[in-house]
């Protein structure tokens, strides 16, 4: 199994960083970038710091806020040193960030999967290896280094809410919080804030409510009111080129290569992610709350989060690899323990996809494959035919003495 792991990350490797080298039509090797760079270096890290120097200092007047107000307070510490040495550190912490949400993700994935460890828990760390390779690997880390972009950071703080959603289930201020400076740092982890609802009912609503005022009022009220007014303008318009999977950027690009399209496949584009959300929460909902519950209603929420908004650059691709490393975690874990040849398909099912979720935008013969809505769409399938028919040997060891704290705890009466 470990060996199936390096050749499948070696062979994704191969395809999408080497291969892609190849000018077959000039007959020569290319070494050029996947993607058209852009001055300055990190032009999203400078926009941000830059917005929260002006905002603190009150040097310049104010354009409209590309961000979330929390998220230029994020960023102040890296006011404090020079912008250089500033965009390095924020680039060793992308990458340090991209590992320890491997690492994070599957083994939250083995504490609930796999509570007693076993034949199960022992792919955990070539898991983790994988996961994290795919991910530093992948043309979308390196547009968020380009760039500068940070969704790896609201990854990270959704992962430490699932962790305490499961092992610490009463807290839910400290549940709201963290997935409250997720979303806004980036506004679609919001959804995730369903899985507190889920879980405390009504008592969620004052720390939602409180938190999310504080965060949003952090910088005073004109500045949250330049937020909405610059979040409705950015809702009117879609940035359309290869690196945006977002679904209403699909559907342009299909719009520009096969000519006149109905509109009712632009409506399908956008609600068969949201279909299926719908579908899998109301069932893992009348399920009742679990730690497996949690898990798979992250991993069918990530999906939603990548490709609904209008504009989503393929740096925001990060985020899907815990999804990933999970989903290779219940499926690698459910084949040692019982052999099945079905839990292995979707195994390999899942490294395919991202092989093609890996792969650079750019040369693009077939923009279907190039463009990374339809693999982010095939993955959610797949966690939606998880939760339908989970794979024997997947569930929580139960019935082989115990789900384990981490599985069994969610369950306690608040």
């Amino acid at each position: 199994m470990h060996a199936l792991l390096l050749l499948s990350v070696l062979t994704i490797y191969f395809l999408n960083n080497l291969v892609t080298k190849l000018d077959y039509s000039r007959d020569e090797w290319r070494f050029t970038a996947p993607f058209t760079p852009l001055t300055p270096m990190g032009v999203d890290f400078h926009l941000t710091l830059h917005r929260a120097e002006d905002l603190l200092l009150k040097t310049h007047p104010l354009e409209p806020a590309m961000y979330p107000p929390f998220a230029h307070m994020f960023f102040l510490p890296f006011a404090l040193i020079p912008y250089r040495a500033a965009y390095i550190g924020h680039i060793v912490l992308l990458f340090a960030c991209n590992i320890a949400a491997a690492v994070m993700a599957v083994r939250l994935a083995g504490h609930v999967y796999a509570p007693g460890g076993g034949r199960g828990g022992a792919v955990g760390p070539a898991v983790i290896a994988a996961t994290a390779v795919l991910a530093i690997t992948s043309c979308g880390f390196m547009l968020s280094i380009e760039r500068g972009n940070y969704d790896i950071y609201p990854a990270v703080l959704m992962l430490m809410a699932l962790w305490v959603l499961i092992e610490q289930p009463r807290r839910v201020w400290v549940q709201v919080a963290l997935i409250s400076m997720a979303a806004h740092l980036k506004i679609y982890p919001v959804l995730l804030l369903s899985a507190v609802v889920w879980r405390h009912r009504w008592r969620s609503v004052l720390p939602i409510v409180a938190v999310n005022a504080a965060l949003f009022l952090v910088w005073g009220p004109h500045e949250a009111a330049g937020c909405v007014r610059a979040a409705f303008e950015g809702m009117q318009g879609t940035c359309v080129w290869m690196g945006n999977h977002s679904a209403m950027s699909f559907f342009e690009r299909v719009v520009d290569r096969v000519g006149p399209a109905p509109r009712v496949i632009e409506w399908a584009c956008i609600c068969i992610p949201l279909l299926l959300w719908v579908s899998g929460a109301a069932l893992l909902v009348r399920r009742g709350y679990s730690g497996r519950g949690v898990i798979e209603l992250f991993l069918l929420s990530v999906p939603v989060m990548s490709v609904l908004p209008s504009t989503s650059h393929d740096y925001k691709l990060v985020i899907v690899y815990p999804v990933i490393g999970m989903l290779l975690f219940i499926f690698l874990s459910a084949y040692a323990r019982t052999g099945g040849r079905g839990a292995l398909v979707r195994a390999v099912l899942t490294l395919v996809l991202a092989g093609f979720i890996g792969k650079p935008a750019f040369p693009a013969p077939l923009f279907w494959v190039n463009n990374k809505y339809p693999f982010v769409v095939i993955l959610q399938m797949l966690v939606f035919a998880q939760i339908v028919w989970p794979e024997p040997g997947s569930a929580p060891e139960s019935a082989a003495g115990g789900e384990g704290a981490l599985a069994s705890v969610s369950r306690e009466a608040p």
